[in-house]
């Protein structure tokens, strides 16, 4: 896997690569030194290597779910004050277009 991912670097392939995180291996004292030793080795670059945590992902998706939920509110009030006939699906499609800019999934739920 680190040989084809150098291949990859060496040929201008910018590759991302995601390790999940659990509680134990945040616990692990040994485990970011043998991660930094083997992008080393491997003359990978750091920003290729993406930690995943569940835990901050939960709380991540939750703060995107409350700014969706105000910008619809608050788009919804403008579509009213216009005069939209569909102001509750004006308001979710714009609210839509808004988050993806923010880099949130618009087909997540």
């Amino acid at each position: 896997m680190r040989k084809a991912l150098a291949e990859r670097e060496k040929a201008g392939h910018k590759t991302t690569f995601f390790v999940k995180l659990t509680p134990q291996s945040l616990d692990d004292q040994t485990l970011l030194p043998w991660i930094a030793q083997q992008l080393k080795n491997a003359r990978l670059r750091g920003d290729a290597l993406v930690f995943e945590n569940e835990r901050l992902q939960q709380r991540m998706n939750q703060f995107f779910d409350k700014i969706e939920a105000t910008l619809r509110q608050c788009l919804r009030d403008g579509a009213l004050a216009s005069a939209s006939t569909t102001p509750t699906v004006d308001a979710q499609v714009r609210a839509s277009v808004l988050m993806a800019f923010a880099g949130r999934d618009p087909g997540r739920s």
